[in-house]
């Protein structure tokens, strides 16, 4: 198999369940409807107007329909004569001019009359502060964008230095399929490396696609009886040759977290890289300057992951180059 292939396998998995799941929901979201219509409390606050109930009445029998009375008031209409009568202010008696004291002094003022209304002085208005303009709140910037995801028990990380929203990402190559192949592999792997059934359904053709098959793993493999496991490295196998033999390994069964060896290597740790991704403005966006920044403290590992980087496609509508952080980890390494 291919890497496009493999990848064209994958969509088309993918393509089928999300068809399902929108399938199941939309199943689902009209057995809900359906429950709910049958189940709804009719309100009687819903309707306007008079609501008639008919207690005792057999069904089919219309009755005249009586009027409704609306409740006599409880409250007595206030009496008119009962009322005290408004307070009048008296007239002012004339004042005699003989009898005006010389004293220059004030006189103090006359009491009210009883029952009199005592006019109460206006308040005096309150100060007004003076109007200042609200403190501008700064706008905090939109965060930058961030890929994230998972792959055979390793999780990535890609972070741009730019708030525009402009990047996204266009192509992803698995950085798994270019570790380290293992260093031994069992029997049983090597005897469950067959073609596959959908795509060779002719019994003889499945069969000859299996002899190649092993072919090809024989020759990065050879077979001894003097180790523990019969099937061991011949050497280190090219970054390009690595996808294809990992998918047949992949297929036969192996056991990722326990066979693939490169993840149990003491010590291991994530490898950072730093990126500079181009503009639209020059042509197709292109990874420059891809560079080691914390290493995995092997070396053969971090070139798998520089590799692997590399192979992803990347679009950029903004109108510079920005720059960016991927960070591989490898989740229970040792």
């Amino acid at each position: 198999m291919t890497r496009t292939e493999w990848l064209r396998e994958q969509d088309r998995k993918r393509l089928a369940l999300s068809w399902l799941s929108s399938a199941l929901f939309y199943v689902l979201a009209a057995i809900l409807l359906v429950l709910l219509g049958i189940l709804r409390i009719d309100e009687v606050s819903e309707y306007s107007g008079p609501v008639m109930i008919r207690l005792g009445q057999r069904e089919g029998v219309e009755s005249e329909p009586r009027p409704v009375e609306s409740p006599e008031s409880t409250e007595r209409a206030p009496d008119v004569e009962s009322l005290p009568p408004e307070p009048s202010e008296p007239a002012p008696a004339p004042v005699d001019a003989a009898s005006v004291s010389p004293d220059p002094s004030p006189s103090p003022a006359p009491s009210p009359a009883p029952g009199a209304a005592v006019p109460k002085p206006a308040p005096a208005p309150a100060p007004t502060a003076p109007s200042t303009p609200a403190p501008a709140v700064p706008q905090t910037p939109p965060a930058p964008p961030v890929i994230k995801g998972s792959e055979m028990g390793n999780s990535y990380e890609t972070t741009f230095e730019t708030s525009s929203g402009t990047i996204s990402r266009s192509l992803y190559e698995p950085v798994w399929l270019y570790m380290p192949l293992p260093e031994s592999i069992d029997e049983f792997i090597y005897r469950g490396i067959e073609a596959r059934k959908d795509r060779y359904p002719d019994e003889a053709e499945r069969a000859k696609a299996t002899e190649e098959l092993k072919r090809e793993f024989e020759k990065w493999y050879a077979h001894s009886l003097k180790y523990p496991y019969p099937w061991y490295s011949r050497g280190e196998v090219p970054l390009p040759e690595r996808p294809r033999l990992w998918l047949m390994l992949q297929a036969a069964g192996l056991d990722f977290a326990k066979e693939a060896d490169y993840r149990l290597r003491p010590g291991l740790r994530p490898v950072e890289l730093s990126f500079r991704l181009t503009s639209a403005a020059t042509g197709s966006p292109r990874l420059e300057e891809v560079r080691l920044v914390s290493s995995s403290g092997y070396p053969d590992i971090d070139e798998a992951v520089l590799y692997g980087f590399r192979q992803a496609s990347f679009s950029n509508a903004a109108d510079r180059s920005v720059t960016g952080r991927f960070v591989y980890r490898f989740e229970g390494a040792r």
